[in-house]
């Protein structure tokens, strides 16, 4: 009753209060309403959201709408609903440096606790696992130095930022943003150290001073060790803060190595930077380059660059995986990269295969592979085959587990495996120079075959040209005979007139003849055979003989012969051929193109057959942006002289002075540098530059195109021969109206149509038809 009494007045004095002031229950009302409508629109989704939840629900493998939701969920301002939707698709793919980003910086505004600040860094730690990122690292390492707290607090960051040299420190494009993070923490502390200092505590802080400052020296030394962008203004940054000190000599080495190396690798860094995503085959060319060097730590971060914007390739993850199961040989590693590729491509059945093997040499539980098998089997593959072959792989484990087979382990099928391939590899070569030998036999059997076609060919025109000598001489034997009767011996019992005067000469010409075609089939076959163990030397003076070249190239290596070619009069025809023993001299020969042999430079160029193997200019013959055209320069300069006044704006790779034959200098030469960068900065400072008294002029060097060879002028035709011939002062009686290419008149002479026929085929160029039937006629 009392309780009743009481509710009662209670709800007559609400009354009374709401009498006294409406307005107040008036603004109840409203927020109630608004209360209302707020439950009722969080009850009610966006559309949009609820289909993309639908779908990821249905199929959880749809990357976009992953993406898609977790965009709309941000703009709808729901927090606790954006980390669950970025948490399962974390837990489904990898994310992306750009989500990664993104989640992190939503995260840290939030994170006041140091709960939620360890709940950051176990978020980004997971996320520098996915794939290689530079930036992440950054957002990493930063937030540690935002959020020191106590003893430990210095040792923390030092320990982040060593993690992330040792993840990404050997990026050549962003890997210094790291080291120079790393370096400016350090400076920092040093400069506390020295605002610190006092006369009270100088000794002990003078101690710290020194530790600091050995420390930021040996952050120096190993950043300027490595191959990175910009490091040559780290080296500058490096002196500057020595001030007095020098620079030691080992960091100097050390430099200029890493500076040779960023030289060899400028070029792929270039073309990745300027071919567009993804960039594949750049980056296979480039991994290609770095097995051939085998620097496993520079073989991975290549790898994981590649990757990155490759994430999707297959093959890709099988290489990577492979190199780090039978090169690195380290299954840690190893086991974690199969994780991330089984998380980017789960549709590859060999990486499952591979993953179990890994795990096997792991020596993991055998529930671990059954539940990896599981696991696989799920992921669809498009063809049974992929089925098959991950059965057969997991039975595979299943027997080398039975102990009584004696089958042996993983490990030493992978020993045997290797060693096997290293023998098929070794056999393989062997076959190849084997068949290439045999190939090198076979054409040599085929040039001479051809060679002594040509001496046979010679032989029968030598044998024509002395019958017709032979003939042409019996009117004047006569003659002579006639006239000379009187004088012939009487003991003599042979005629006179049967020893044709001028026997002698023809005899003469016949064994020079003979001669002659020897020494060009000679030539000829030195000349057309193609030899590793030659070299072909030209423009040498006349007055080189054969022992003083031989004296010249076996310092080399073990001379087999050196045949200079000669005229008819046996005089040197200024080239030769000189023959190695084997063929391992031959290129350091080679080298020594066009170094001077008494005051004249040697041209050495290897001996091939030009038939099939045509020479070719060696030097560019077009617009070269790497190489310079130095002109107007001193006649008496140095090569040496000019590439120390090039030097000074990059590396040069090669100067050539341009000289005569005689190895007199023409007054210009090209200058070759390493990258076009430095060729253009050379133009801006070096043209018009006064160089030993003289103004030079440099430009990019950019040659004329050279003529073709049918451009040439063609030779003046030859007129053909008639019955017996005719000398050189003799005049063609021939009208002009006849030596036209109209057809000839039945009046015409035989002789006059050859003429005329042998004018037509000059003018056409003469064939090997015309020729035959040259040799024919006579």
């Amino acid at each position: 009753m009392a309780e009743n009494m009481k509710m009662e007045d209670e709800m007559k004095t609400s009354v009374e209060q709401m009498e006294q002031d409406p307005s107040s229950s008036d603004e109840d009302e409203e927020d109630q309403e608004d209360d209302e409508e707020e439950k009722e629109q969080g009850e009610v989704e966006d559309p949009e959201i609820h289909r993309l939840e639908l779908e990821i629900q249905a199929n959880p493998y749809k990357y976009d709408s992953h993406v898609n939701l977790i965009d709309h969920l941000r703009s709808s301002g729901d927090l606790d609903k954006v980390r669950e939707a970025r948490r399962n698709m974390s837990e489904v793919f990898p994310l992306t440096e750009e989500l990664w980003l993104q989640w992190i910086k939503d995260e840290i505004p939030l994170s006041y606790t140091p709960e939620n600040k360890q709940e950051i860094i176990s978020l980004i730690e997971k996320g520098v696992k996915d794939y290689q990122s530079v930036k992440l690292w950054i957002e990493y390492c930063q937030f540690i130095m935002d959020n020191m707290e106590g003893d430990d607090s210095i040792s923390n960051v030092r320990n982040t930022f060593e993690k992330a040299i040792t993840a990404a420190g050997l990026h050549v494009t962003e890997g210094s943003s790291i080291w120079d993070g790393y370096r400016d923490f350090e400076m920092a502390i040093l400069d506390s150290f020295e605002q610190m200092l006092t006369d009270e505590n100088i000794d002990s802080m003078e101690e710290k001073i020194a530790s600091q400052r050995e420390r930021i020296k040996s952050l120096f030394k190993r950043q300027l060790a490595i191959p990175l962008m910009g490091m040559q203004g780290t080296m500058r940054d490096f002196e500057t803060w020595l001030e007095d000190d020098d620079l030691p000599s080992n960091v100097r080495q050390d430099f200029e190595k890493a500076e040779a190396k960023l030289e060899e690798i400028l070029a792929y860094e270039d073309a990745l930077a300027s071919a567009k995503p993804p960039k594949l085959t750049e980056y296979r060319t480039y991994l290609e380059y770095e097995l051939n060097k085998g620097d496993p730590v520079r073989i991975q971060c290549l790898y994981e660059r590649a990757l990155k914007e490759n994430c999707l390739v297959g093959d890709l993850w099988i290489e990577y995986t492979g190199y780090l199961d039978f090169k690195l040989k380290m299954p840690s590693i190893a086991i974690t990269v199969y994780e991330r590729a089984l998380r980017n491509c789960p549709w590859v059945s060999v990486l499952w295969q591979n993953y179990m093997k890994a795990l096997e040499r792991s020596k993991v539980e055998k529930s671990k592979i059954k539940d990896t098998l599981d696991k696989a089997l799920t992921c669809g593959f498009t063809v049974s085959q992929d089925y098959l072959q991950l059965w057969h792989c997991y039975c595979s484990f299943l027997r080398r587990q039975v102990k009584d087979w004696n089958e042996g382990t993983l490990d030493e099928w992978d020993a045997s495996y290797t060693r096997c391939h290293t023998r098929l590899t070794i056999v393989n070569e062997r076959r190849a120079k084997a068949a290439e030998k045999e190939a090198t036999k076979e054409a040599a059997q085929v040039n001479s075959e051809r060679a002594t076609a040509h001496e046979k060919k010679h032989s029968k025109g030598t044998k024509k040209d002395v019958k017709k000598l032979d003939k042409k001489s019996k009117p004047q034997n006569l003659k002579r005979k006639m006239d000379n009767e009187s004088e012939i011996p009487k003991e003599t019992s042979e005629p006179a007139f049967k020893k044709p005067y001028g026997k002698g000469k023809v005899e003469d010409n016949v064994q020079e003849n003979n001669e002659t075609v020897e020494e060009e089939t000679r030539e000829h076959k030195y000349e057309r055979s193609s030899d590793p163990n030659k070299i072909f030397v030209s423009n040498l003076l006349f007055s080189i003989t054969e022992e003083k070249l031989k004296n010249k190239f076996k310092e080399l290596g073990e001379v087999q012969d050196v045949r200079i070619v000669k005229n008819k009069a046996g005089k040197s025809k200024g080239y030769a051929y000189v023959e190695f023993k084997d063929e391992s001299p031959v290129p350091a020969a080679l080298a020594l193109d066009r170094t001077n042999m008494d005051g004249r430079p040697m041209f050495i160029s290897p001996c091939v057959d030009k038939t099939k193997t045509p020479t070719s200019f060696k030097f560019a013959t077009s617009l070269d942006k790497n190489t310079l055209f130095v002109s107007n320069l001193p006649f008496e300069i140095k090569e040496s002289e000019v590439e120390q006044a090039f030097n000074k704006h990059g590396k040069v790779k090669q100067v050539r002075l341009v000289t005569t034959r005689a190895g007199k200098p023409k007054g210009y030469g090209y200058v070759e540098y390493e990258d076009e960068n430095s060729a253009s900065k050379a133009i801006m400072v070096m043209d018009g530059f006064i160089l030993n008294d003289r103004t030079i002029s440099v430009a990019l060097s950019n040659p004329p195109s050279r003529k073709p060879s049918h451009s040439e002028p063609a030779a003046p035709p030859l007129p053909a021969p008639g019955s017996r011939g005719r000398s050189k002062t003799q005049v063609m009686l021939v009208p002009r109206a006849l030596q036209k290419k109209s057809a000839p008149t039945s009046s015409t002479s035989s002789s006059v149509d050859e003429t005329v026929e042998g004018k037509e085929e000059a003018s056409k160029g003469f064939s090997n038809d015309y020729f035959r039937q040259l040799l024919q006629k006579k």
